[in-house]
């Protein structure tokens, strides 16, 4: 994707390490250069727009209208209408049952059932930081500013509910952003009512 009319995004792009097509990373290239098309020009517009004043977390730039994250050097754009669910991922790391490490990783599940990584951080293996919900504190207000409904935290309960049955959660999601304020009209993908029929 060409960002030469979208300075902001492009700012973004280069702070990321720039996207680069490789022969390793040629089939996420290319889907991510579909999801930008997708989007259309006007929203592209809205956020290189808000992405002057993104914040950052890890690798990974979150504004109202969208999260756009950097993964094997693809530019990827999440729009909030797509997520459903933030949440944090800690992986402990040892050699002879003694911790060495801890990656924490926040991650996004979309309405169609993608997972995104925002970033990773590692601690020692004895750390008690909560590194990734500091992050989601962070990120949610921004976040819900546009789309109220979005879960956000790790819990079995929600993990069980999404991998039961995703177009349940993602309705229920949908229905409970447009609960919250009805004259959002982005409570999902493509501006429709919610399907509260399949709740």
């Amino acid at each position: 994707m060409d960002f030469t009319n979208y300075p902001n995004i492009a700012a973004i792009d280069a702070k990321l390490g720039g996207a680069k097509q490789t022969i390793f990373n040629k089939k996420a290239f290319a889907k991510a250069e579909e999801n930008w098309m997708r989007l259309g020009h006007e929203m592209i517009a809205q956020i290189n727009y808000e992405a002057q004043s993104a914040v950052q977390v890890l690798s990974s730039f979150v504004m109202p209208s969208a999260v756009i994250c950097m993964e094997l050097r693809v530019l990827k754009v999440i729009p909030a209408n797509d997520i459903i669910w933030v949440y944090g991922h800690v992986v402990k790391n040892s050699t002879n049952f003694i911790p060495t490490s801890k990656d924490h990783s926040v991650r996004v599940l979309t309405r169609n059932g993608e997972t995104y990584i925002l970033g990773t951080k590692s601690t020692n293996g004895f750390s008690k930081k909560d590194i990734t919900g500091d992050i989601i504190q962070q990120i949610a207000p921004i976040l819900l500013s546009t789309r109220p409904g979005i879960l956000f935290g790790y819990s079995d309960e929600i993990a069980k509910a999404v991998q039961q049955n995703l177009q349940s959660v993602v309705n229920a999601v949908d229905e409970r952003c447009y609960n919250a304020n009805p004259a959002i009209q982005n409570n999902n993908a493509y501006g429709n009512p919610p399907n509260v029929g399949n709740m």
